[in-house]
């Protein structure tokens, strides 16, 4: 099971009864780092996958602000103090790493889609008895 599936049944673990879904994955690649995944499930909550091991890190939302030309800009920030800042008017992505504080431009590549899954509520009355 790959840690995306993961990730869509931990949500639905939850206690929410409709079928996972996600707006989709993308990798951002930063100079001097490898490259990190961007998994952007459902009610807002984002995930961060650090290599090699798949370190999650969580972010619930987004904040919009402007940049000091007047562009918008998306931030999100995870639960570490990283964060991640889009450039909606030109697409331009950096990540701010909460142990330097500055801002590093990062290459990204397109958002794909994740598969859903349906995930079934556990009822244990409705196990089938040994006969």
């Amino acid at each position: 099971m790959t840690i995306k599936t993961q990730i869509l049944i931990g949500l639905l673990s939850c206690g929410w009864l409709a079928p996972a879904w996600s707006e989709g994955e993308y990798q951002i690649q930063c100079d001097g780092h490898p490259p990190m995944e961007m998994v952007m499930a459902q009610y807002g909550v984002n995930f961060l996958l650090w290599p090699p091991d798949e370190q999650m890190i969580m972010a619930a939302g987004t904040k919009f602000s402007h940049l000091a030309n007047g562009d918008p800009v998306t931030i999100t920030a995870f639960v570490n103090g990283d964060q991640l800042l889009e450039d909606s008017e030109d697409g331009a992505t950096f990540f701010r790493f909460a142990d330097s504080g500055q801002s590093e431009f990062c290459g990204r590549t397109s958002t794909r889609p994740l598969p859903e899954i349906e995930v079934q509520r556990y009822e244990p009355d409705q196990q089938k008895q040994p006969s």
